[in-house]
This record gives structure tokens, sequence and C-alpha cells, in this order.
């Protein structure tokens, strides 16, 4: 295996690297994760456009990290997702004003006439097909918020919170959160453009810029030179819902416990491949700081509830 941009086999050999390639990965997708190197730029230099350093072994390692946070990532949405739901029912359940099927019908005639017609035309290839042909002429906020996407849960959630006082601050927080659930659940690679430019320009959020503003020993430059980043930045806003939102002591500390399993073990298994890339390892100690910060806020404000 030659590779023309410089990609070297020292740790990981040609025949290990086809190996890996064959059975578990494919080289275009592994191949993003060299957005984290730079290259050689020099006019003269016959490195010209390569690679400055780059193993193969440091790609493979990156490529697997990726997976696995990306199922993190899902398992959180999935979390936040259903508590949410949770939020949405029990606060309509006290309120006197609404009936359940009012709402809906002014929501899916104002807001969403098309919805209907997509959760109609789902209903024969669709695990909720019972529920759909039961409900399609008369649904309720009980029963639609079981048959329609993540997208279209979250434009009626803020639907009625535009109606009605929300207890949880998450106002502009959920798109971020349905950008990053999408990438994650289509097999994208989310630790692959850690240098700028970026995807695209992102205005942060600033509810969560003011919390972690509050994290000791994290310059100001650095917070907001890292919440640039589009995946970083949706990322730090899942994980101020996730500890804003889960009410279930044991949910929300599995779900951490994930995380910090995932940052301070397995990301440090071959911290040795990226002692010389400051970038990967700015971005790691930026989150792994923001973790711990939510952790100590979530486990402070729900101490009682952890001790029962």
């Amino acid at each position: 295996m030659r590779d023309e941009k410089g990609i070297k086999f020292n740790i990981v050999n040609e025949a290990d690297a086809q190996n890996f390639l064959k059975y578990n990965n494919y080289y275009f997708k592994i191949k993003a994760f060299a957005k984290n190197y730079p290259k050689y730029t020099q006019i003269t230099s016959e490195k010209k456009n390569q690679y400055i350093n780059l193993e193969f072994a440091y790609l493979k390692e990156l490529s697997t990290l990726d997976a696995i946070f990306r199922k993190i990532v899902i398992q959180m949405v999935l979390d936040v997702e259903h508590f949410l739901k949770v939020q949405l029912i029990s606060d309509f359940s006290e309120n006197p004003d609404e009936d359940g099927y009012t709402i809906i019908n002014d929501y899916l005639n104002k807001m969403k006439p098309r919805l209907l017609n997509e959760i109609i035309s789902k209903s024969q290839n669709s695990y909720c097909h019972g529920l759909i042909d039961k409900y399609k002429s008369d649904f309720a906020i009980w029963n639609i918020i079981e048959v329609i996407s993540f997208g279209d849960f979250i434009d009626l959630y803020e639907y009625y919170y535009s109606k009605y006082e929300n207890k949880y601050n998450v106002k502009g927080k959920l798109l971020p959160i349905k950008w990053l659930r999408n990438a994650a659940a289509h097999n994208n690679c989310l630790i692959n453009s850690l240098l700028p430019p970026y995807s695209k320009e992102i205005v942060p959020n600033k509810s969560v810029m003011s919390k972690i503003s509050k994290i000791k020993d994290m310059p100001k430059k650095t917070r907001e030179s890292k919440m640039k980043n589009p995946v970083i930045h949706d990322f730090v806003v899942l994980l101020d819902v996730y500890c804003t939102v889960i009410e279930s002591p044991k949910t929300l500390h599995y779900g951490l416990n994930e995380l910090n399993s995932f940052f301070y073990s397995r990301c440090l298994f071959h911290k040795d491949y990226f002692e010389n890339n400051d970038t990967i390892k700015s971005s790691y100690n930026f989150l792994i700081k923001v973790l711990d910060f939510y952790k100590k806020k979530a486990y402070n404000i729900n101490a009682e509830q952890k001790t029962e």
C-alpha cells in the first residue's frame, strides 16, 4: 500500500492496514480524520501537500473513537427525547386550558399541514402502523408524539412551550442536538474536523456559553475558539440539555458514567499517538473540563436523589 499524501505505516504495517480497511472501515472514511493534521506547505518542498508525521495508526484510532462517540451521542439523544416527551405530557396533563386535541389540530393546520400526510404515508412500513391507523383522523398530543420524527417532535415541543411556561431553559438548544443526532445516526464522522475552517459558521448558544464561562482555568479565548466548532458546540449543548432534563438519577448517572469512561479511559488508550497534535489535545482538554463542570453541576443539583 502506498499513500501519496505521506501517511506512514510504522506502527500499523501495510498488511494490517489493508486488513483493517477490508473488514472494519474503508479508506475514504478513515482518511477523513486526516483533516486534523497539518500538511507541508513549502512551495519547493518535495513533500508539499503531504501530511506531517501522520501515521495510519492515528487515523485508525480516531475512527474507532469516533464510532464509540457516535453511539454515546445517539443514546444521549434518545434519553433526552424520552424525558422531553415525559415532561411535555406531564405539563399538558396539568394544563386546564388544553384538551390534547385542539393543540394538535392547530399545529397540523397552521404549522405543519404536510405532516399528517407524511405520517399516514408511512403507516404501512412503520412499526407504529397500528397506532397510525387507529388515530390518523383524530390524533391527540399523547399519541402523535409516538409516530413523529425527532425533528417534528422538536417543532411540536417548541410550539407548545411558545404558548406556556417551560421549567427547562432549552430554547435554542434542541436544533443543535438534532443536527448532531442526525450526523451520528447516519454514521457521519464527528471528530474529523477539529481544525478550522469548519463546515459552517455558527452562533454559539448564549445560555450555554454563559454557563461554561464559570469553568475555572478556562480562558475566554479558548472557550470562544472551541465553541466555534459545530460538533464541539453541539455536543456541549447536548450535554447541557442532558444534565437539565434527565430527571431519573439512574439514567443520568449511567449516561455520565459512559461519558466519563469514554473520555478518561478509552480516549487515553493511545494518548501517545496525539502528543504532537495540539488541536486534538486542546479539544480533548476542553471537553474534559466541560464534562467535569457538568458532572459536578448535575450531581450537586441531584445530590439528595442520588442517595435514595
